[in-house]
């Protein structure tokens, strides 16, 4: 069975996404950009409204759009977002560090990891782009740091996409292609059994 994963940019888009059966969301803002991270005050009240309806949240923590490279100053940003958004009984958060060369900041992302403090963890340097080409050492450190979802842009090779799959679950990670924009055309993904979850918007659910 394949599962959706609506991803809702505003309170507003809750209860639509709740009516047609959404079990998990993931809640981000400026998804034409790739994501970034909400306000406290919408994360709150998404929260108190996705688990008074038994739904569980995750929320996209990237401190602005581009690449997920980030300075000092940044990742103290995520860092506190992060401590904020589990103080706010949030289920899950998704983000992504990478250094200069492509490669994952592993010093960066273990600060991150420490912040999440045991909330389920994603991984997406945005959720409009490909995923990163991470070595079998750097996906090793993702499973054996406890996360279990890549999110990666569903607009590009199925061949691709299917490949990634494979290469994913050999380190215990699952890969989920996601859909940012409503004009994706989402026939090849769905009930094709490479792919058990799939990230998408309201209006695809």
């Amino acid at each position: 069975m394949q599962i959706n994963e609506i991803i809702v940019q505003n309170y507003a888009e809750l209860p639509s996404a709740v009516a047609n059966g959404a079990k998990r969301l993931l809640l981000a803002s400026d998804l034409t950009a790739g994501g970034v991270t909400p306000s406290f005050g919408t994360i709150a009240e998404s929260t108190n409204y996705a688990h008074d309806h038994g739904v569980t949240i995750s929320v996209l923590v990237r401190p602005r759009h581009g690449e997920a490279v980030y300075n000092d100053a940044e990742i103290k940003i995520m860092d506190t977002d992060l401590l904020r958004i589990q103080q706010l009984g949030v289920d899950g958060v998704v983000f992504g560090a990478l250094d200069e060369s492509g490669a994952l900041d592993e010093e960066a992302m273990a600060n991150l990891v420490a912040a999440a403090g045991g909330m389920s963890l994603g991984f997406s340097t945005g959720l409009n782009q490909k995923p990163s080409d991470l070595t079998v050492d750097q996906l090793n450190w993702l499973s054996e740091n406890d996360f279990t979802r890549v999110y990666t842009s569903i607009n590009q090779e199925l061949s691709a996409l299917q490949s990634a799959t494979t290469t994913l679950v050999a380190h215990q990670l699952q890969l989920i292609p996601t859909s940012t924009s409503v004009s994706t055309d989402l026939a090849q993904f769905q009930n094709n059994g490479d792919f058990t979850q799939l990230a998408i918007l309201p209006e695809q659910a």
